[in-house]
């Protein structure tokens, strides 16, 4: 290969190139003077460079200002030899290579013209480094594969660009290409802070690290070769108290080491002049055998390590650790005063809790917890006691004695229903007069009244809204013609268990209850399975609906929030899928749902059992609105024009007829404890006749279907008892409203009662401040959140049930407390005006 010596004017043949190259690596040319009055090449003249079998081109770079101050790169081929063509394709020209520019960012713009004004400047032969990004602008062919960047030599010389203009060009020869892998290897050692060395054995340097140059001789090529650097010159930059004697003693002693004995390795510590200080600093040398490859001859590697930076970074780090040693203590006395206050504050919590739990059992609580335990529980309890071979103690087994043959009520009510109502509703009477009216079982007719009073009673109370009786003829509205505002209500109801039924009541138009029952059963596919006649059941579901009188809470808008509360508790609560209940079970609670309130009149049973309705005459005082609720609406179905069970077997109707009369019966609150006590035996007493215990609906899949059919209606029962309440889960704004409603039809039961010349029912005067809303916080803990809370923990699925009851109970008892405290202060302040009168 001719080097670039040949563009100088020197015709040096290739072989003579490699016998001076290390001679000629580190020679510079001086001086702009002294070229720029050297020889100007003409474009005939380039034409040697075809000769030379490394790449060359020769460029006109200039770097121009622009108007706004910032600096453009100008370039123009002035040659290109054939070897460049060959391996890289043609130059590209001055305006591709300035779009290719624009496209890159201005970073890397910022860094090629920096590098390029470099090498302008330099006025001398030098060797450089370039990844091969850098040139990919400037040749067609170029990126090459594998290639990670080239050794360039760069020489500025005189060219005749254009007839009498004569510019300085820089010659580019593209001395060696390097794989990528020998790229990654030489840029972490060139730019590796420590300093290497590569002596032979008479201390002449083969090679160095670029920062071990740049160190040294302030600048040199990449390819380490130097006249000034030798393994001597290394131990001359020491200082040594013994002077040149001392320092060719430490300098003999490496030698002898390393070529002669060949130890694994060689230290020597050795103090200096700081250069840029001026101080006394302290390096090691640490020197290892190698065998040098390229002479197959031995050689010394050669370290450097600034051991006054190491010092000052030991003594920093050390005294850093002692400062963090004493921090850790501050922090571990910190810590002992924190423990110490959160001790303090927890014994302060505890305290203050205490304080707040004994406010809320002298204001809230009653003083004595709600006890379900029944009768037919305390006998179970003894007798299981002797089944396990336990001796009961004989007053226990004569208060059961005495309890069995002195109960009056059924057998599945809590004991001492009564007083434990009185006690558990606190110190208003009247709460508690509405409690056990509501949920104590009696056979207690009341006052016989006279024929008239009876009459007069039944005209009151049972009159049906005047009007259509709810054939499909006389109805416009059928439940299928559903708008799709409404049709995105019903798909809310399907998994809403806070479903918003007064919207949906104003989108309904007064067929609330027939649209909702309709698609619910459309949708979960009873139609199609059971062979139900859709224009039977439209006839059916109007007709029903036209029997709800427009009452302030027993209305037809509250047996729809039933009927979606009913199909969330069987699909979204556990229920389907803990396998209790089949689909026929689902149509028929469903159904039961729809008419549990069938013809309601306004007034609660006792008010038919005290007028002697003919309704408590026709059911002997049991349940009479429940029965007539159950008698009517199958009554309805029985009409041809209603018929949509029409393709039943026996086989079929027998149990659904079963699960509907149990549901709807079970609906008298006069039967909540004895349906809520016998499905906690049921499910949670392991002597119970399932002898299953039913904890989650998760798991309790297989053993429900082992489970007893008496128990299956249980749940059934359980489900519709919570759905038919369920307004104490749903929202707080709409479970006030419907608080509210009741009251309101209490309120106008009170006023019947006063017409007829009754005593009027407990909470039922409106006449008296507060209504049925003062007895929540009562039903909540007494009804309620028991039921609620039964259902939870066999069918976790219904926790929200559960959860929204809560919300609503701590709503109502942070009212109670704040009313107590206004009638507190009130009876304070008349106790002071009195006092100073």
């Amino acid at each position: 290969m001719i080097p670039l010596s040949v563009v100088a004017g020197q015709q040096i043949r290739e072989d003579q190139v490699h016998h001076n190259r290390e001679e000629q690596a580190n020679v510079q040319e001086l001086a702009p003077a002294s070229f720029t009055a050297g020889r100007v090449w003409r474009q005939s003249d380039l034409e040697l460079l075809d000769e030379l079998s490394a790449p060359v081109i020769v460029i006109w770079i200039k770097f121009p200002s622009t108007s706004a101050g910032a600096t453009e790169e100008f370039y123009k081929l002035q040659y290109q030899n054939a070897t460049s063509q060959r391996r890289f394709g043609q130059f590209r020209s001055a305006e591709a290579i300035l779009a290719a520019h624009e496209a890159m960012s201005a970073a890397e713009r910022q860094a090629r013209l920096a590098w390029g004004q470099s090498v302008v400047r330099k006025e001398y032969t030098r060797r450089t480094w370039l990844e091969q990004p850098f040139l990919s602008p400037f040749f067609d062919n170029w990126p090459m594969a594998n290639i990670g960047f080239c050794t360039l030599i760069t020489k500025p010389i005189r060219v005749e660009v254009a007839p009498g203009q004569v510019e300085i060009c820089q010659v580019y020869e593209m001395e060696e290409l390097l794989s990528v892998a020998s790229t990654r290897i030489a840029t972490m050692y060139h730019n590796n802070p420590v300093f290497m060395f590569l002596f032979d054995k008479s201390g002449k340097l083969l090679h160095a690290n670029q920062q071990a140059l740049d160190h040294y001789c302030g600048a040199s090529d990449s390819n380490g070769s130097s006249k000034t650097i030798t393994l001597e010159s290394l131990f001359r930059r020491g200082v040594y108290p013994g002077g040149e004697a001392e320092m060719r003693r430490a300098h003999d002693e490496a030698v002898d080491a390393i070529f002669r004995r060949k130890v694994k390795a060689h230290h020597h510590m050795q103090a200096y002049i700081s250069r840029k200080t001026g101080k006394t600093k302290w390096g090691e040398l640490e020197m290892w055998p190698v065998h040098d490859r390229v002479t197959t001859s031995d050689a010394m590697l050669v370290t450097v390590f600034n051991m006054t930076q190491r010092k000052a970074l030991e003594a920093q780090l050390q005294d850093q650790q002692v400062t963090l040693q004493q921090q850790n203590q501050e922090l571990e006395k910190l810590n002992e005063i924190i423990q110490v206050e959160k001790l303090r504050l927890e014994q302060q919590n505890t305290t203050l809790a205490q304080n707040l739990a004994a406010v809320v059992q002298e204001k809230l609580v009653p003083d004595a917890q709600f006890n379900l335990n029944t009768p037919i529980d305390e006998a179970i309890s003894v007798l299981r006691s002797l089944i396990m071979g336990e001796q009961p103690a004989v007053e226990r087994l004569l208060e059961l004695h005495n309890m069995l043959t002195g109960c009056t009520t059924e057998l599945r009510q809590p004991i001492n229903l009564e007083q434990q109502l009185i006690q558990t509703t606190g110190s208003d009477s009247e709460v508690a007069a509405s409690m056990v009216q509501l949920l104590q079982a009696s056979s207690g007719r009341g006052r016989i009244m006279s024929a008239s009073d009876v009459t007069d009673g039944h005209q009151r109370l049972v009159q049906r809204p005047s009007g259509p009786t709810g054939s499909v003829a006389q109805h416009s509205h059928l439940p299928s013609a559903i708008t799709p505002v409404i049709e995105r209500m019903l798909q809310d109801a399907e998994h809403n268990w806070h479903f918003d039924i007064f919207s949906f009541a104003e989108a309904t138009e007064g067929h609330t209850l027939s649209t909702m029952t309709f698609y619910l059963m459309k949708r979960g596919g009873a139609m199609t399975k059971f062979g139900m006649h859709e224009a039977s059941l439209c006839s059916y579901l109007q007709a029903l609906e036209a029997g709800y009188n427009p009452l302030p809470y027993h209305n037809a808008v509250h047996v729809a929030s039933v009927v979606q509360l009913t199909h969330m508790l069987m699909t979204r609560g556990g229920i389907m899928k803990a396998k209790v209940v089949d689909e026929l079970t689902l149509l028929a609670s469903i159904m039961a749902a729809t008419v549990h309130d069938y013809g309601h009149g306004g007034v609660n049973n006792d008010f038919l059992n005290r007028t002697m309705h003919d309704l408590a005459v026709t059911y002997h005082f049991q349940s009479p609105w429940e029965n007539h609720h159950l008698a009517a609406s199958l009554r309805l179905l029985l009409k041809p024009e209603h018929a949509f069970l029409s393709d039943l077997s026996r086989e079929q109707i027998e149990p659904w007829r079963c699960v509907l009369g149990n549901e709807v019966l079970g609906t008298d609150m006069k039967k909540h404890f004895s349906i809520l006590t016998t499905f906690l035996a049921a499910t949670k007493c392991p002597f119970s006749s399932s002898n299953v215990e039913l904890q989650r609906s998760g798991s309790a899949g297989a053993a429900w279907l082992d489970i007893q059919p008496e128990n299956r209606l249980l749940a059934c029962q359980m489900m519709l008892k919570c759905a038919d309440i369920g307004h104490l889960a749903a929202d707080c704004t709409t479970h006030k409203r419907w608080a509210y409603q009741l009251e309101e039809e209490f309120f106008q039961q009170g006023d019947k009662e006063k017409a007829l010349g009754l005593s009027v029912s407990p909470l039922m005067d409106r006449a008296h401040k507060g209504g049925i809303t003062r007895s929540q916080v009562g039903f909540f803990n007494i009804v309620g959140l028991p039921l609620f809370k039964a259902m939870a923990d066999v069918f976790e699925d219904s926790a929200p049930l559960y959860e929204g009851a809560l919300a609503n109970f701590q709503a109502w008892e942070a009212a109670a407390a704040e009313d107590s405290l206004q009638r507190t202060g009130s009876a304070a302040s008349r106790s002071d005006a009195g006092s100073q009168a």
